[in-house]
């Protein structure tokens, strides 16, 4: 499975699960919070084990939005949506998904119905391989949510690199997590420092 995210998004999950295999403590409370919300429901990408995809995500407002096509190749593909951060009140809606070529290929449009608490999914038709710049929208009562990212169809596969992501992880013996959080895209920074060793 090809699971391309934002390099900043891929650290931060390689730091927190690096993290936990080196200490004999629990994780930071940030990333305690965090696991505990995810462990509350299904994990945003565990509808892709065992499938081609292709996943990105990107900042928008008060959350991430990060979407997968399946399979990661030009034709019919499965768009899914999970808002990270979304709130019981947020009433989130008109969730959509676009994309465009620059060399003058028809524009796709598709809209997301609902399927679970910050999760929308629809289907859409990418006509040709070659670059797409995709946007992901939704409304809701805390203002619009866009995020946009540019992807090669078909996606190369992964897996080599996530294996030589695993065997790198494997021999760390030390770590040092700078952790940046912002409410918003666009709210101040807090920052927080860890340091960890192999016990």
């Amino acid at each position: 499975m090809r699971v391309a995210v934002r390099a900043e998004l891929v650290a931060a999950v390689t730091a927190v699960a690096v993290a936990s295999a080196l200490v004999g403590y629990p994780d930071p409370p940030r990333a305690a919070t965090v696991a505990a919300k995810q462990a509350a429901g299904r994990p945003p990408l565990a509808a892709l084990v065992g499938r081609p995809a292709v996943a990105v995500a990107a900042g928008a407002g008060p959350y991430v939005l990060g979407w997968s096509l399946s399979p990661r190749r030009p034709g019919r593909v499965q768009v899914k949506l999970t808002v990270v951060g979304a709130q019981p009140g947020d009433g989130l809606r008109d969730a959509a998904f676009t994309a465009h070529r620059t060399d003058g290929t028809t524009p796709v449009r598709a809209g997301l119905r609902p399927c679970g608490f910050g999760c929308f999914t629809g289907t859409a038709t990418l006509t040709s391989a070659g670059r797409w710049t995709m946007t992901v929208s939704v409304r809701g009562n805390r203002g619009p949510a866009t995020a946009t990212r540019s992807l090669s169809l078909p996606a190369p596969d992964g897996r080599a690199d996530f294996a030589r992501m695993l065997t790198a992880m494997g021999r760390l013996h030390s770590l040092r997590m700078d952790e940046t959080l912002r409410g918003s895209t666009t709210g101040p920074a807090v920052l927080t420092h860890y340091r960890f060793a192999a016990p």
